[in-house]
């Protein structure tokens, strides 16, 4: 059961992975001379704004006739497509890279957020999580694996972990917000605790290094979805190896 709900979960986040690199870069401006942004599609919900020509929104999304929009004030809301002239904005190299990190990072918190607040947490009491450890740039990147208790902290455990094919999805996952940016390769350094008596005080061991090669790799079938990641990653572990056992 477990399984089912955070497989669901991973098939979730995967589309809004993909959907964020859309709507960063899409920006809306009102064509008219004066319209509203409604809490629904419809000119009979109620209007959350009014907003005059040239008025600027962040695209999210299209329902029919309508455009799904985030306003100024950060509200969602929905106005008339027939209203709205798309704008795309270019972004330097800098700003994807950051916007990149942010993408990975939040990633990584709602899985590690689903997983928390899940039935299975309450049950065994201790979860696996996957944390952002450390990267300054989207093509070089340190997670660290451990398991969490109901505090969120990294606890040694003897035990298996039963969502190990999960994190390896969202390995998968995390390399898709890599490879939207151009480099020589993409590295994800996988570190786990150093438990010193049991108690992790922050240093951390090497558990194993992926690295893809841009030259190696065909990126468009991977963007495609006809290619695996792992028919190009450079691994000391296989991905159906990786993550079975907790640090400890």
């Amino acid at each position: 059961m477990y399984k089912f709900f955070i497989t669901t979960a991973l098939l979730i986040l995967s589309v809004v992975a993909s959907f964020a690199e859309e709507t960063v870069e899409v920006m809306g401006n009102i064509s008219v001379t004066k319209t509203y942004a409604y809490v629904e599609p419809d000119f009979d919900s109620k209007a959350l704004a009014r907003l005059n020509k040239n008025s600027k929104v962040l695209i999210l999304g299209q329902d029919g006739d309508w455009m799904k929009v985030r306003l100024y004030n950060k509200s969602e809301a929905y106005v008339y497509a027939k209203y709205v002239s798309l704008k795309f904005e270019n972004i330097t190299r800098k700003e994807s890279e950051v916007k990149a990190l942010i993408d990975i990072n939040n990633l990584l918190d709602q899985f590690n957020d689903i997983v928390q607040s899940s039935w299975f947490a309450e049950k065994q009491k201790i979860v696996p999580a996957l944390k952002f450890h450390s990267g300054k740039t989207p093509d070089d990147i340190s997670l660290l694996y451990t398991a969490v208790n109901s505090k969120d902290e990294p606890v040694p455990s003897l035990k298996e972990n039963p969502l190990s094919s999960d994190m390896v999805k969202l390995i998968e996952l995390i390399y898709m917000k890599m490879i939207v940016l151009t480099y020589d390769r993409y590295k994800i350094n996988i570190v786990v605790p150093d438990f010193i008596s049991g108690t992790y005080k922050g240093k951390t061991e090497n558990y194993v290094s992926l690295t893809l090669q841009k030259n190696f790799a065909n990126l468009d079938e991977i963007k495609g979805g006809t290619g695996s990641i792992w028919d190009y990653v450079r691994s000391a572990k296989r991905p159906e190896e990786m993550f079975n056992d907790y640090p400890h």
